[in-house]
């Protein structure tokens, strides 16, 4: 049932368990805009720790807002951004989800310039 401007709407269920062929997301495409969007936002940048919050926010909302111009349906998208500051030490990102290996993603992109890094993860969960 639907809500439609003051009036219950019937709504049959599509019983659809997978995404349509064409309605898959593309990881190259996801791919794409997170590197372009570092690019962008990156490339004259330098590591600021003040802003660094502010700034891995604004990215990861770019990304996204990107993405939904994609039109996926029925997919849910999140999107974690890490920025620092490169002074001679190692970094490990890493994380776990539980979904289904079919339909779900996971896509990454990096960016690396000067004294400054950055990792995007964005997660596309096929939603039922």
């Amino acid at each position: 049932m639907m809500e439609e401007e003051g009036r219950t709407v019937l709504v049959e269920n599509t019983y659809q368990l997978g995404p349509l062929k064409k309605e898959k997301v593309s990881f190259e495409k996801i791919q794409k805009i997170a590197e372009d969007v570092l690019e962008s936002v990156l490339k004259d940048a330098t590591y600021d720790a003040a802003m660094a919050p502010k700034v891995s926010k604004n990215i990861s909302q770019e990304i996204l807002t990107q993405i939904s111009e994609l039109h996926y349906t029925r997919y849910k998208f999140a999107c974690q951004v890490t920025l620092g500051e490169i002074k001679d030490q190692g970094v490990r990102i890493s994380s776990r989800c539980l979904w289904d290996p079919t339909y779900d993603i996971c896509v990454s992109a990096k960016y690396q310039k000067n004294q400054l890094f950055a990792s995007a993860l964005i997660f596309c969960i096929y939603f039922l």
